[in-house]
């Protein structure tokens, strides 16, 4: 006997189970948007997501989780704080010449 998801389940009815699972996995692909991946992601209520090639679905090519949801936002607003500060900076120098 097996427990899978919250389910005891003989042994031999564990494959039916996982062939009806892999029908409904929820997947990103790799070059969607986080954007739309993180969208998946609350409307199914999953913290992670492997990630597929879109040419070969069977091909996983990673895994979305929050970590990496949380450092890639945190990455953008870094680089856009860092391009805000340099277009003050230039603002602020073409100001002084004038």
């Amino acid at each position: 006997m097996l427990v899978l998801i919250g389910l005891a389940l003989p042994v031999g009815a564990i494959s039916a189970v996982v062939a009806k699972a892999l029908l409904w996995l929820i997947f990103a692909y790799e070059d969607e948007t986080l954007h739309d991946a993180i969208a998946r992601m609350l409307r199914h209520d999953v913290g992670r997501l492997p990630v597929v090639d879109r040419a070969n679905e069977k091909r996983i090519v990673g895994y979305l989780g929050c970590a990496s949801i949380m450092s890639a936002r945190e990455r953008y607003h870094r680089d856009d704080q860092l391009r805000e500060r340099g277009l003050r900076k230039s603002k602020l120098i073409e100001l002084q010449q004038v």
